[in-house]
């Protein structure tokens, strides 16, 4: 019987892995959304991290379209739907696991540490101004001494 369960367990395995994989193997038009919404294999996806106190307000964004617009310092303005993410949760408890996240706000001034986009940082961002990230990154806020909000950027 054990071995029906894990001939079973195996069979079933390969065939979600074979899903993933055909439905990911193939390249999209860039103004398609993309399966498991952009995620690379349906697992490297962006996501954001709010460690903030409840003071603050962090929103979350899908830069695939929508009937809002969210101005980025980084990458202009962008057809967005966005999403109000609460302290101490990440995107992926708002959104699902395999949701991809495109960009984050603060409603207060904030500053950001990019540490793959060769650039100087930290910057400083306005409130209420996005900040886009790339499929392959995470951020993470919390309050520093000095700064106030700080945002970090790393690849995943």
């Amino acid at each position: 019987m054990k071995l029906i369960t894990r001939l079973g367990t195996f069979i079933g395995a390969a065939t979600l892995l074979t899903g993933v994989l055909s439905g990911t193997a193939k390249a999209a038009p860039t103004s398609e959304v993309t399966p498991m919404g952009g995620c690379t294999f349906g697992m490297i996806c962006g996501v954001v991290y709010n460690y903030l106190p409840s003071n603050y307000t962090v929103k979350i964004a899908d830069f695939a379209g929508g009937s809002s617009t969210c101005s980025t310092w980084n990458a202009g303005s962008l057809a967005c739907t966005h999403w109000w993410l609460p302290g101490n949760k990440s995107s992926k408890d708002i959104r699902g696991t395999w949701s991809d996240t495109d960009g984050f706000m603060v409603e207060s001034t904030y500053w950001v540490h990019d540490h793959g986009d060769g650039g100087d940082d930290p910057k400083k961002v306005n409130a209420f101004v996005w900040t886009k990230i790339s499929n392959h990154e995470l951020a993470r806020c919390e309050e520093r001494p000095g700064y106030g909000v700080f945002c970090e950027i790393d690849v995943i």
